[in-house]
C-alpha cells in the first residue's frame, strides 16, 4: 500500500532529487578513441572505439551526449590518459578548441588509445600553464638574422604572462628588445618577435647578424594564469555548473525536456562573452606615447593603468556612452604630479562642465561613471 500526500514524492522522484548535487556541472562521461597514427587532433564526432576496451563495461557515449557536457566550457574536468604518453596536461599538451574537437601539441603513433574522462564536480583552484617548452633549434646562417620557430606563438603580453622567449644564439643569451620595439642596431635588446597580426608570431628577428653560422635554440619560460581561483570566470563557471544541474534535475522532475527552461549557449556566444569576461577582469597599460587610437580606444567598463613618467599624456573618454558607462584611470607609475594626465572629454560633460580634466596628484585611483546628458561623467575616488 502506498502513501501518498501532497508534501510526498514518489521513490523515483525523491531518489533522483538526493542524488543530484548542486555543484555538479556536468554528468561523469567516459569515452575512448584509437588512433590510425599521425593525427593531431580528435574529433568526438569520428570517434574510433577501440575494439578492446580496457575497462569493463566500458559503452562509448554517443556524440550527442558527450556535445551537451560543453568539455570546451568545463575544460577544466577533462582528463585525458594516453596508452603512450600517461596523464595529458591542459595547456601543454593539448588545448580545448571547442565541444567537439581537442587539439594536440604532438602527433600520435599508430593504435595510440586515449581515454577522456569528463568529471562531474566542478574544480577550483589557479591554474598556473607553461604555453610551450622548447620552441625550435637549428642553425642560424651567416648573414641572417631571422630564427623561425615554426609554430605560431603568443607575443608576451606583461600584463597577464609572466616569463618570456629565452633566445641562444652561440650559446649566448640574447634580450628581448625593450616593448618589443622593432629590431634595429641602435634598439634597446638585441631581438624582437615579429608581428604576425593577432598578436601572434612565429619569427625571432635579431638587431645583427653573424659572420658564421652559429646553432640557436629558442625556449619559452612564459606561463599564463588561466581562471584564477576568485575571479569573474571562475565565479561564472562554478553559478553556470549550478544552473546547469538545477535544470536538469527540475526537468525530469516536471516530466518536460530541459529546453524547456533553457537552452544551450553556442559556441561563438561562450567565446564572445569569455572573451569579454577575460577583459573586465584586466587593466590596459598604456603610456602617454600610445598612438591616438588606443588611447582613443576605451570601451565602456575599461580598467586602464596610465604611465606619464615620460612625459604628459591623455586619455580620451568614449564618444557616445550609455549612462553607467564607466572608466578607471590609475596612475601607473606615480607620475602624475610630474607629468599630467588629462582627461579629454570628447564632446560630453565632465562635472557639468565643458571642460577636459586634468589630473597632477600623484597615485590617483578616479573612476567616471557616465550620469546623462546633465552632468555628463561624473567622478569618483576609488580606495
Amino acid at each position: 500500500m502506498a502513501l501518498q500526500s501532497k508534501s510526498t514524492k514518489s521513490i523515483v522522484k525523491q531518489s533522483l532529487a538526493n542524488s543530484k548535487v548542486n555543484n555538479t556541472g556536468v554528468k561523469k562521461i567516459l569515452f575512448a578513441h584509437k588512433s590510425p597514427g599521425s593525427e593531431t587532433s580528435v574529433n568526438v564526432t569520428a570517434l574510433v572505439t577501440p575494439s578492446a576496451a580496457d575497462m569493463p563495461g566500458f559503452t562509448q557515449p554517443s556524440t550527442t551526449e558527450i556535445q551537451n557536457a560543453r568539455m570546451f566550457f568545463y575544460r577544466k574536468n577533462l582528463r585525458i590518459v594516453s596508452s603512450d604518453k600517461g596523464v595529458l596536461q591542459d595547456y601543454l599538451d593539448y588545448n580545448v578548441a571547442s565541444n567537439d574537437l581537442i587539439n594536440f601539441e604532438f602527433t600520435t603513433v599508430v593504435d595510440e588509445i586515449f581515454h577522456f574522462y569528463l568529471e562531474p564536480i566542478v574544480r577550483s583552484g589557479t591554474l598556473v600553464a607553461d604555453i610551450d617548452r622548447v620552441v625550435a633549434t637549428g642553425t642560424l646562417l651567416a648573414g641572417n638574422v631571422d630564427i623561425n620557430i615554426g609554430k605560431s606563438q603568443d607575443i608576451l603580453d606583461t600584463s597577464n604572462q609572466i616569463g618570456a622567449v629565452q633566445v641562444f644564439v652561440a650559446g649566448q643569451l640574447f634580450l628581448r628588445n625593450v616593448a618589443n620595439a622593432t629590431a634595429a642596431p641602435a634598439a634597446d635588446g638585441e631581438y624582437e618577435e615579429v608581428d604576425a597580426g593577432g598578436g601572434k608570431f612565429t619569427i625571432v628577428r635579431l638587431n645583427n647578424s653573424f659572420g658564421t653560422n652559429e646553432p640557436y635554440i629558442v625556449i619559452s619560460t612564459t606561463a599564463a594564469t588561466i581562471r584564477p581561483d576568485g575571479s569573474i570566470q571562475d565565479e561564472i563557471e562554478s553559478q553556470q555548473a549550478t544552473i546547469d544541474a538545477l535544470v536538469a534535475t527540475t526537468a525530469v522532475l516536471a516530466g518536460v525536456p530541459e529546453t524547456d527552461f533553457q537552452a544551450f549557449p553556442t559556441q561563438v556566444q561562450l567565446t564572445q562573452y569569455g572573451d569579454r569576461v577575460t577583459a573586465l577582469e584586466r587593466y590596459r597599460a598604456l603610456t602617454d606615447t600610445s598612438t591616438t587610437a588606443n588611447r582613443t580606444g576605451q570601451q565602456p567598463t575599461d580598467r586602464i593603468l596610465f604611465d606619464t613618467s615620460a612625459g604628459v599624456g591623455t586619455i580620451i573618454l568614449p564618444l557616445t556612452p550609455s549612462v553607467g558607462d564607466w572608466v578607471e584611470l590609475w596612475d601607473g607609475a606615480s607620475a602624475f604630479a610630474t607629468n599630467t594626465a588629462t582627461v579629454d572629454r570628447n564632446g560630453n560633460l565632465i562635472e557639468g562642465a565643458a571642460a577636459n580634466f586634468t589630473i597632477s596628484t600623484d597615485d590617483v585611483k578616479l573612476k567616471f561613471v557616465y550620469s546623462g546628458t546633465t552632468l555628463g561623467w561624473i567622478i569618483g575616488t576609488l580606495s
